[in-house]
């Protein structure tokens, strides 16, 4: 004990660290089975060779092995932070939830160890998930947050998490998930390793969202059939797994509309937390002068929503359009911040201030609008020079000679255009005058106007995964369609229904953006049951897949050509229908 006193008063003057120096202390996992081991850290922050503690007595767990770990990064500054790390392994001896506290100058760690009278229920889950949202006060365009947290028995070993599945496909827009820290949970007598995941979440239109979503997940050591090729990759390091799809418990998110009582003027759609600054540069200036105003809006929402306040600075200024010069955005933490310029010029020594300028939201946390003022500016406008003055042209509407007619181009240009002297007419029969010759004119811009939207449309398609594979899935139906053909004239079933399933498996994988290995009879059935689409072609698909799976697994007696055309035909009719319907 004295040891680790004196390590941290003798390291504390360590100055060249990004941080104070520091002990904590940590015990992981802290949910465990009698008889289990876990790893009880001292960890000494930004101290530079720390002696090791006294090995601790802890009540209830026999202490083993230790080891030294040392962990440095650096800091934006280059200023280092230095972590060393004295780590126990310590078992536990007796079941029941312990304090542990073995110096008393750091704080206790709570430990509980599950004995063999805490044996879970009969037919209780060993493999489950569940889906919670931040809040249950959620507006439209809100961003929030969802916490998938997926529940594994410590008797189940996973390999691997796959994506989130069966989420709406309009309305609600969910980003890929964030990975947490994982915990661990008793729940009647059973330990589960609790693996958290945090999702940012948006919906675009308010309403009732129903959720049933699927989880795919990868278990390890559980082969579905004996196969000889498994069992070679096993020798060089291959690892069986079995891919399990879990039911998540049913959500319901109930999205409100943004109130329409107390709603701003000024509001533009920015829902979230936001902070707003703004600069006017320069104050003291001559008539004619540019000034450029900059506003910066920072926070966390939905900073698409985020549009540039508007000015209202009467006749005496005149205005340019604005633009938006900087713009950054962390999806993971939803907040990001906005740059805007304006350039205005005052017109006369008369403007001598800038109106104040606001910017409004809504705090989805306080279910109120919010409104920031910045200004007013005051400003000092001197004169202009009688030269400088005669070049601010203004458009009043007063006639004046042809002659002297002046047209004001961009940046403030003045280019006078002079009356022609005379007016010459145009022979209709010049060619360029015939209308074949002015219809021709429109084939350049026509043809840069298709290349256009075919270029549009590739980069859409090459940014939208899923839309591109929708496109592809009725000509990769086609082609196993056109094989199964080829194996009717050549008598060979088994090539038969292997092209039919090849051809149901391209469709729907493609359909449904789905990996090969994905594509079963109940994925395609529950897009089915998504879509509401209850026709003869879902029972006449799933029979299908179900002769298929006979054919190619069990055996396939001689073909028969009448019966394996009906087939095709059937199946061509159940892909025109799936083609008409959402799914």
């Amino acid at each position: 004990m004295r040891k680790l006193v004196s390590s941290f008063i003798f390291f504390c003057s360590a100055a060249a660290f990004a941080a104070e120096p520091s002990v904590t202390f940590d015990v992981q996992p802290r949910v465990i089975h009698l008889g289990e081991s876990a790893t009880a850290s001292v960890r000494f922050h930004n101290m530079q060779n720390p002696a090791q503690p006294g090995t601790p007595q802890i009540d209830g767990f026999d202490v083993q092995s230790v080891s030294q770990n040392i962990n440095s990064t650096a800091d934006g500054n280059g200023r280092q932070e230095l972590t060393v790390s004295f780590d126990y392994t310590i078992v536990s001896r007796r079941a029941g939830k312990f304090v542990i506290r073995p110096y008393n100058e750091l704080p206790g760690v709570t430990v509980e160890v599950v004995g063999t009278d805490g044996a879970p229920q009969s037919g209780q889950e060993q493999l489950f998930a569940k889906l919670e949202p931040s809040s249950t006060n959620l507006y439209v365009q809100q961003i929030f947050d969802l916490t998938l947290k997926i529940y594994v028995s410590t008797k189940l070993n996973l390999h691997g998490i796959g994506p989130l599945q069966n989420l709406p496909a309009q309305g609600l827009v969910v980003h890929q998930p964030q990975q947490l820290d994982t915990q661990r949970e008793v729940i009647n007598g059973e330990v589960y390793n609790v693996y958290r995941f945090s999702l940012k979440a948006q919906s675009v239109t308010a309403g009732r969202y129903d959720l049933a979503p699927v989880q795919r997940a990868e278990l390890v050591g559980q082969r579905r059939r004996r196969d000889p090729f498994e069992d070679f990759g096993i020798i060089f390091g291959g690892v069986p797994t079995e891919p399990r799809d879990i039911t998540l418990q049913p959500l319901t998110l109930i999205i409100k509309d943004l109130p329409a009582e107390g709603r701003p003027a000024s509001f533009a759609g920015a829902v979230g937390q936001f902070t707003f600054d703004m600069t006017a540069k320069p104050a003291d200036l001559t008539a004619g002068d540019p000034i450029t105003l900059n506003f910066r809006i920072t926070g966390h929402g939905n900073l698409d929503g985020v549009q540039m306040p508007v000015l209202a600075l009467g006749d005496q200024f005149k205005t340019y359009d604005p633009k938006l010069t900087s713009q950054n955005f962390n999806e993971q933490t939803a907040s990001g911040d906005k740059t805007f310029e304006q350039v205005i010029i005052p017109k006369s020594d008369a403007a001598k201030m800038i109106s104040e300028v606001v910017f409004s939201y809504f705090d989805p946390d306080k279910s109120a609008y919010q409104t920031i003022q910045r200004g007013p500016v005051q400003l000092a406008v001197h004169a202009a020079s009688k030269d400088k003055a005669s070049l601010l042209v203004e458009n009043s509407g007063t006639p004046v000679a042809a002659s002297q007619k002046a047209e004001l181009l961009g940046s403030d240009i003045v280019y006078l255009k002079p009356a022609p002297r005379e007016w010459m007419s145009v022979d209709d029969r010049a060619w360029y005058a015939h209308p074949a010759t002015m219809a021709a004119q429109a084939v350049p811009a026509l043809a840069v106007a298709a290349t256009f939207l075919l270029v549009r449309r590739r980069e859409k398609l090459l940014g939208d995964v899923a839309a591109s594979r929708r496109q592809l899935a009725p000509k990769a139906a086609r082609t196993g369609i056109a094989r199964a053909r080829s194996a009717i004239a050549a008598n060979d079933a088994k090539q038969f229904y292997e092209s039919l399933w090849s051809a149901m498996s391209s469709y729907f994988g493609n359909r449904l953006n789905l990996a090969p290995g994905d594509v079963s009879s109940a994925r395609v059935d529950a897009a089915f049951a998504s879509a509401k689409f209850d026709g003869p072609q879902r029972q006449l698909v799933k029979n299908l897949f179900s002769t298929c799976e006979q054919a190619r697994f069990g055996g396939a007696a001689a073909i028969n050509a009448t019966g394996a055309e009906k087939q095709i035909a059937e199946l061509e009719d159940a892909l025109r229908a799936c083609e008409k319907i959402k799914i």
